[in-house]
């Protein structure tokens, strides 16, 4: 995307942002996500059912940061269940490293992150990026209303 600039029009003023459940993501999806990113000028994207268990939790790879949060491990075979993540593009990034590289997890399958970015009339503005995933409806209703809980 466009970062914003005093050169811009107010109308100018845009970021995409995508959420996707990528049942998995390995390094494949990783490389024709990346290359959409850069195609549609993708600020920024939210990924569900990762099904990733990492030792690290901020990663950089080919110009993008991936901030996770990790799934699951599965208790016999089988992938593991859940995780998600949060991919910026080097715009993103910047605006993420301005903001001090603030992350915030809230259990689970609750995961922020704070861009300080500045509009087209150079006003600074601070967005929350949130990235949830919720359980579905054939999890018990208590671990649905925990999550709701947490809103």
């Amino acid at each position: 995307p466009r970062p914003p600039t005093t050169q811009q029009q107010p109308n100018d003023f845009h970021a995409h942002f995508i959420s996707q459940n990528v049942q998995g993501y390995n390094g494949y999806k990783e490389q024709v996500l990346y290359a959409f990113m850069r195609q549609r000028g993708v600020f920024l994207s939210c990924l569900q059912e990762t099904w990733q268990v990492q030792t690290s939790l901020i990663d950089e790879n080919a110009g993008f940061v991936v901030v996770r949060t990790n799934a699951i491990p599965p208790a016999g075979r089988g992938h593991a269940s859940g995780g998600f993540a949060i991919v910026l593009s080097a715009p993103a990034r910047r605006a993420w490293a301005d903001a001090s590289s603030y992350i915030a997890r809230y259990g689970p399958r609750v995961m922020a992150v704070r861009l300080k970015i500045r509009d087209s009339e150079d006003k600074a503005l601070d967005i929350l990026v949130v990235c949830a995933y919720a359980p579905t409806s054939e999890k018990p209703a208590a671990e649905r209303e925990e999550f709701l809980s947490q809103a």
